[in-house]
């Protein structure tokens, strides 16, 4: 069969086959004088594609998948990475009572933020910035005309698919412009996942996005906000670079060395990662979270006054543990000023008595 019929027949655009064929996914086809002829093994070839796609893995990773250089060990790990959640918790990971739950001391809230630091009409009315809609979503996506990194949108992948949506549709949820989005994205400051060809967001990314909109709507200025994010992200590309190393030579190189079956290789595999995963990012968030909470806390004990430490402390009590909501508050009295906490400076001093 020509090309032609071979897209009607896998239902997948002629641009897309020359695209996987560009990029070594697809053999070339028979020659016959000028034409191509095409044959049982192409369709199987693009059934397969799109059954690894479905699965949510990058096009790099088919190809290495489809050349042997990964085996189903690996495929099985590389499917349950993309298969984690916005939470980053392998829904089968945790027993039903939840570890990471119980991992949180208690008197300290499982995101690290009081309930009541910050009240809802804490927002100072002359906020530097202010969200504004951002480019409205346009829908699914032209069947063959390239995505921004070149490879064309299937059929079957709009832009806003079942999984998730495309970065205008994260704009006009999360009320932030465009191309601010874009600049995020550029710096690695908004990592989307990869999906039919483009990069693909959800509502944990929103949530993100309401979150730094927080900081901005709280008075901090975008440039220095920007400074740190870029500081924090080199930090954690280097932890999580040396985090995966650890599980390569400690978990699948071992797996793979080893004489089991490719079953349970697999198996092998995806339950340490599940397992691992869960692990790693509870011990990541939580020395975080206390990091930052301790060094505000020392900021404030060494430049606040009189009235803040006594708060500070009285907040603090007898139970280390009340460093948390003590932290959160100092920052937030030091960052929004008492008003902006809904307290006053008599409830303050009233408090330091």
């Amino acid at each position: 069969m020509r090309v032609e019929e071979l897209a009607t027949t896998a239902g997948v655009p002629v641009d897309t086959i020359r695209y996987y064929q560009g990029r070594g996914l697809v053999p070339p086809p028979q020659r016959k004088g000028r034409v191509g002829w095409y044959g049982t093994e192409h369709l199987a070839r693009l059934a397969r594609i799109r059954e690894l796609a479905a699965h949510g893995l990058t096009l790099a990773t088919i190809g290495r998948l489809l050349s042997g250089e990964l085996d189903a060990a690996d495929e099985a790990l590389a499917t349950a990475l993309a298969a984690v959640p916005a939470d980053g918790v392998p829904a089968d990971a945790l027993p039903a009572d939840g570890v990471l739950a119980d991992a949180v001391p208690d008197g300290v809230p499982a995101d690290g933020v009081p309930a009541d630091a910050v009240p809802a009409d804490a927002v100072p009315t002359n906020a530097p910035f202010t969200a504004r809609p951002g480019t409205p979503a346009r829908g699914a996506g032209t069947s063959g005309q390239p995505t921004a990194d070149g490879a064309p949108l299937a059929e079957s992948s709009p832009r806003e698919d079942r999984d998730g949506f495309g970065i205008d549709e994260l704009a006009r949820r999360s009320g932030i412009p465009l191309p601010l989005l874009r600049g995020l994205a550029s710096e690695g400051l908004l990592i989307g996942r990869p999906h039919g060809g483009e990069e693909q967001f959800d509502t944990a990314d929103v949530e993100a996005a309401a979150a730094g909109l927080r900081l901005l709507e709280a008075g901090l200025p975008l440039p220095e906000v920007m400074t740190v994010a870029r500081a924090h992200h080199l930090a954690m590309r280097e932890v999580a670079e040396r985090a995966v190393v650890l599980f390569e030579d400690h978990v699948r190189e071992p797996v793979r060395a080893s004489e089991a079956l490719p079953e349970e290789a697999a198996r092998r595999l995806v339950g340490a990662f599940q397992a691992l995963l869960p692990a790693t990012m509870t011990l990541v968030t939580h020395h975080f979270q206390r990091t930052l909470l301790a060094v505000a806390l020392e900021h404030i004990e060494r430049v606040g006054d009189g009235t803040e430490l006594a708060a500070v402390h009285d907040a603090a009590g007898q139970d280390a543990l009340g460093q948390g909501t003590a932290a959160h508050q100092a920052l937030g009295s030091e960052a929004l000023g008492p008003e902006a906490l809904g307290q006053d400076e008599s409830v303050l001093a009233r408090q330091g008595a």
